[in-house]
């Protein structure tokens, strides 16, 4: 894999690499991505004897897919390999407006295996052989308020763990010497407006092309539904728990 993005849990990080995808030298929609139905029905028609027990469309191995897009390619979503396909993929199925903080982690996953196909992302520092690397940084108490929404059982850690392995992260981000590799500070990144700075000196990492008012766009989105995912779980715990 030539390119990596490595964060502490909080990061931001695999929305920065949503950022990164924009770029052309990435075609992402040759892949099998989104089917426009799924159910049961419809996937019990056309199982395989190899496949899973039925789940979530993102979730099914990339075999399963291509299977299904040869044998019913009518239902799959059709996106052009250009940043226009590209925007129109992300806010209508990465950050669509029904995001929030008890599917944000499900939505996620659903297209982090396929993501990891074109720019790897991880919360491990051990990836020094990658050719260009981009290393997270973040304030530890920022990250935890940021991602707590998301997990409230935080990984089986408590707040201090959460905290100390961050600390820990940072350290280690910039006391381990590697030349492939430029560090970002991500906490000015939560805003509503994309920080120019942080989005040139990751594509510069990366020598990509700069998108960035592509990028405003879906940075605005993913902020606002951060924002209305703080809202959401105080209100629905208010209402879950009120006698």
């Amino acid at each position: 894999m030539e390119y990596l993005i490595v964060s502490p849990i909080g990061g931001f990080g695999n929305h920065i690499r949503w950022l990164m995808l924009l770029d052309d030298k990435f075609n992402l929609f040759d892949d099998v991505v989104v089917a426009s139905r799924w159910d049961r029905k419809l996937y019990n028609d056309l199982k395989g004897g190899s496949w899973p027990i039925y789940g979530d469309f993102n979730s099914m191995p990339m075999y399963v897919k291509h299977e299904c897009h040869e044998l019913l390619p009518s239902i799959f979503l059709k996106y052009d390999n250009n940043i226009n396909g590209k925007s129109s993929f992300i806010m209508e199925h990465v950050y669509p407006n029904n995001r929030t903080w008890h599917n944000w982690l499900q939505t996620e996953w659903g297209f982090r295996d396929w993501a990891d196909g074109y720019i790897s992302f991880s919360h491990n520092l051990d990836h020094e052989y990658i050719k260009n690397t981009i290393a997270v940084t973040i304030e530890p108490e920022f990250a935890y308020k940021r991602y707590l929404k998301f997990n409230s059982c935080n990984n089986n850690q408590s707040k201090e763990q959460t905290i100390s392995e961050i600390e820990k992260y940072n350290c280690k981000i910039h006391t381990n010497t590697v030349s492939n590799r430029i560090i970002i500070d991500a906490n000015v990144i939560y805003d509503e407006h994309l920080n120019y700075e942080l989005y040139t000196r990751c594509i510069e990492a990366f020598s990509l092309t700069n998108n960035y008012q592509d990028a405003c766009v879906i940075h605005k989105q993913w902020h606002q539904l951060h924002q209305n995912a703080e809202i959401d779980i105080v209100q629905d715990i208010i209402n879950m728990y009120k006698k």
